[in-house]
């Protein structure tokens, strides 16, 4: 119960006191200064995350950290717990922006901040707002940020990868860059769904080798949701 207490107080305190780089995170967008703000978004997200996990007193083992590609990419993950965001965020040293549920941007602090670190909102049940989604990733991807996109539309509740959905690779194909698929085990004991508690995991991080998808033949580029999940799955 302490540890979990301490975990949400260090989460309270930490935006609290981060409002000098909100407002400087806010004055680069407004003013065009990308590099900056990336710069400062990714210095900020990583320390935050990293503690995040840290505090929940788990052991990361991380394999294949020598893949992350030097350029923007997209990794795409399975997703088993609402710790896959900062342990993928504190543990790859690279500075990314998520496609994340629509319900994230009304947590106090916290979506204010994803907004402004390259985050993109998906309403999964309108699909106009979901192409607009894809379009601002794609910028994203353009200016320098990686994303970061998890695949199966929903947490697991077993921990058991589920299918990938269709057109989930677009944002790769249309930015054209390299996608890095990421396998993570052990994030679902940290905090099962449904569960209040925190507790200490033993946490696998593994990161396969960057896919250049322009290699791939028209007719697999149609079933690339499936190649990219069996890549996952081997890992």
């Amino acid at each position: 119960m302490f540890k979990t207490i301490r975990w949400h107080l260090y989460n309270v305190v930490f935006f609290l006191s981060k409002t000098g780089q909100y407002k400087k995170l806010k004055k680069y967008d407004e003013d065009g200064n990308i590099e900056e703000r990336n710069k400062l978004a990714h210095e900020t997200g990583y320390n935050w995350a990293r503690h995040l996990i840290e505090m929940t007193g788990s052991q990361v083992d991380i394999e294949g950290i020598e893949n992350v590609p030097d350029e923007p990419c997209l990794f795409v993950s399975n997703h088993q717990s609402l710790f896959d965001i900062p342990l993928l965020m504190g543990y790859i040293d690279k500075h990314k922006g998520f496609v994340a549920k629509k319900e994230l941007r009304k947590v106090p602090m916290l979506g204010a901040w994803m907004e402004y670190v390259n985050c993109v909102f998906l309403d999964r049940d309108n699909a106009r707002e979901g192409l607009k989604a894809i379009k601002k990733a794609i910028s994203n991807i353009k200016e320098g940020a990686s994303m970061v996109i998890f695949p199966e539309g929903t947490r697991s509740l077993d921990g058991e990868i589920k299918e990938f959905k269709a057109g989930s690779i677009k944002i790769a194909e249309k930015a054209k860059v390299p996608v890095v698929p990421v396998r993570i085990r052990g994030t679902i004991d940290i905090q099962p769904k449904g569960k209040k508690l925190i507790r200490a995991s033993k946490i696998k991080l593994s990161i396969g080798q960057a896919m250049d998808l322009s290699t791939y033949e028209k007719e697999d580029l149609k079933r690339i949701h499936e190649i990219v999940q069996e890549k996952v799955e081997a890992l």
